[in-house]
């Protein structure tokens, strides 16, 4: 019995350590390395020469832009020469209180959220905290999302 319990509280003690929220691991300043029009597989063997270029334009325009996200709720994006300040929070489950891997901004005269692009979380690699994966909200005019990835900047 004793062994039971003493596994049951490593369990958990295991688990609590392993399982860092992951508004801890946001904060920080992001620089985003590549976005493009998030389509599906089928989508991106057969793109046209239009679709081709507005995923090219996309990543040389914001290439290079960061959003730095402290840990007061604050967020600060610096793109072409331009500055932005709002605040951020992740946003919670219906229970409100279960954090969910999805980031909500806003500022005087805009808003934006990123959900994951791949998966249930933002970061890209199980286990290494340095680049994201975001779909962006709202959605463009056509329904479609641009995907960002991002990458600590150190």
């Amino acid at each position: 019995m004793r062994n039971i319990i003493y596994l049951l509280l490593l369990t958990f003690f295991l688990a609590a350590c392993n399982s860092s929220s992951e508004k801890k691991k946001i904060t920080g300043t992001w620089t985003i390395y590549s976005a493009y029009i998030s389509r599906t597989i089928d989508d991106s063997k057969n793109l046209s020469q239009r679709e081709i270029l507005t995923d090219s334009l996309l990543k040389a325009g914001l290439s290079g832009s960061t959003y730095t996200f402290t840990d007061d709720g604050k967020v600060t994006i610096l793109q072409n020469g331009e500055k932005m300040e709002g605040t951020w929070q992740m946003a919670k489950d219906k229970d409100g209180k279960t954090e969910l891997s999805v980031i909500e901004m806003k500022g005087a005269d805009w808003s934006e959220a990123w959900t994951p692009s791949n998966g249930e979380s933002l970061f890209l690699m199980k286990g290494m905290d340095d680049y994201i994966g975001a779909k962006i909200f709202p959605a463009n005019d056509d329904g479609s999302n641009v995907v960002y990835q991002l990458s600590r900047k150190k």
